[in-house]
């Protein structure tokens, strides 16, 4: 299974991540970074700890253990993934998330969360920073 790992310490909050993952879930019809199911989130009394924000692909999913459709599931590659199919947007997956990495947005009819892009995570990629590693679990010690 992998995982995106985030090295907060590289991350300059330049929100390129937010651009690239939010044009990929408009179908590249235009960004809007409030869009993005990865979040940069700037903290502190200047904004000086920055924290990018994304799911986990837990191993035991909370956001799929409260769905009451069942539309959250764990695909055969390991990736964690919401049906639009059957969702009803009830938001239980985003309360049940303990990273905020489920994103329920007003202009999307469904809850909207990271999927590793299907396996080559954009965000990765145009990272300039380097702080985002797409890592199979196995060479990290996380759950």
């Amino acid at each position: 299974m992998y995982r995106i790992l985030v090295d907060a310490d590289k991350c300059t909050g330049c929100r390129v991540c937010e651009a690239v993952c939010s044009t990929r879930i408009l179908d590249n019809k235009g960004f809007n970074r409030k869009m993005a199911a990865i979040r940069v989130l700037f903290r502190g009394e200047l904004e000086e700890d920055i924290r990018p924000v994304l799911c986990r692909q837990c191993r035991r999913p909370l956001c799929a253990e409260n769905c009451p459709t069942e539309s959250i599931s764990r695909g055969g590659d390991g990736i964690v993934r919401i049906s639009r199919n059957s969702c009803i947007g009830c938001g239980n997956c985003a309360e049940a998330c303990p990273f905020g990495a489920v994103i329920l947005h007003p202009d999307l009819d469904f809850p909207s969360k990271c999927d590793l892009c299907e396996g080559d995570p954009l965000c990765v990629k145009y990272c300039v920073a380097g702080a985002l590693r797409l890592v199979h679990e196995s060479n990290v010690g996380i759950e």
